[in-house]
């Protein structure tokens, strides 16, 4: 099955993605992160963004071609996302052996917000997506084929 995004798609994923980050971010440095964490605050952010419009542009340029591995590349992006906090932020934050509520936000808040986003537009377009008939595999059970001889009759 082949699914061909929108460039307009393409743009208000963009706008919807930075606008929300944005207002998010200003949001959690303002009330929420200590003076210590802005930094990395907005590292974060930027990180989630960055890895956020590379899978999907990823995504959208494998669903032309065929969509059949979307899924594991949406895997993949999300595993790195993941390799980002583990790799990055947590190294940072357990350098006083203790991740707190407000360290573990900085980079959770961005990361669902984000993903929430993404997922948000990728269903969207693949609801809208024609469906090929002959790549699904219909199984039916023993039970079935009695309710179709009824029917036939």
């Amino acid at each position: 099955m082949k699914i061909e995004i929108s460039k307009k798609t393409k743009f208000l994923f963009l706008g919807v993605l930075f606008t929300s980050l944005v207002i998010s971010l200003s949001v959690q440095i303002s009330f929420f992160t200590p003076d210590a964490l802005e930094i990395v605050t907005f590292l974060s952010y930027l990180t989630n963004f960055i890895i956020c419009v590379a899978s999907f542009y990823v995504l959208a340029s494998l669903s032309k071609k065929d969509s059949t591995n979307v899924g594991y590349a949406f895997l993949m992006f999300s595993m790195m996302k993941f390799g980002a906090y583990f790799l990055g932020f947590r190294f940072y934050f357990q350098i006083d052996d203790v991740v707190t509520k407000q360290e573990y936000a900085v980079f959770f808040v961005p990361y669902l917000l984000a993903i929430l986003v993404e997922i948000s537009f990728l269903i969207k377009e693949l609801n809208g997506a024609e469906m090929d008939p002959e790549k699904f595999i219909v199984v039916e059970e023993e039970g079935d084929e009695s309710l179709h001889e009824d029917e036939e009759e």
